[in-house]
């Protein structure tokens, strides 16, 4: 299991779905906390673009797929993409 870290607990907070409990992120109604490990962006407009991932691998690597290539990339990337298309978490 990872280890909370002041920045996973921003991660969590920054992306946590508009359904989670608004006084505390990350954790639903229920109590159920959740963590994110995908997302997904639209590049482009309404008639044509496509779409990239970022993937959280093991610890806190995250990677870019892009049509035919995968890179490195980092939490930063990913908090600096606009307009989620679809998040991933897991449920703690």
């Amino acid at each position: 299991a990872n280890a909370n870290t002041p920045e996973k607990e921003e991660e969590e907070r920054e992306l946590a779905p508009s359904s989670l409990a608004p006084q505390t992120p990350g954790i639903s109604p229920s109590g159920a906390v959740f963590e994110l490990y995908g997302a997904v962006f639209h590049r482009g407009g309404a008639e044509s673009g496509h779409y990239v991932s970022f993937v959280r691998g093991d610890g806190d690597d995250w990677h870019l797929y892009n049509d035919s290539f995968v890179r490195a990339s980092s939490w930063e990337e990913v908090r600096a993409q606009r307009d989620s298309f679809m998040l991933f978490f897991n449920k703690l």
